[in-house]
């Protein structure tokens, strides 16, 4: 309507709620998913267990380190907060 009336429109800018970290944690998960699913598919095709136990591996510890990750920071803030209340005389 502002257009018409012969005003400057305003603009509104739309932002993604994806960014760098999000997308490569997605990425992560996704192809630690697919490597554990090819190794699946390796051992019913009777690869050589081997590569299919490296695949399986390598999937499954891509996928938990996000997790390993994320509890060793929680534990770490835990630990800093407790070291700041120790330090100020509250424990």
């Amino acid at each position: 309507m502002s257009a018409l009336k012969g005003e400057e429109p305003v603009r509104e800018y739309q932002t993604s709620s994806w960014d760098n970290d999000r997308i490569a944690d997605l990425a992560t998960a996704v192809l630690g998913g697919l490597a554990f699913i090819l190794s699946i598919i390796g051992f019913a095709k009777q690869e050589p267990k081997r590569v299919v136990g490296g695949a399986a591996v390598l999937g499954i510890s891509a996928v938990a380190f996000q997790f390993i990750a994320m509890y060793a920071m929680a534990l770490l803030a835990v630990i800093l907060i407790a070291a700041v209340i120790s330090s100020i005389g509250f424990g």
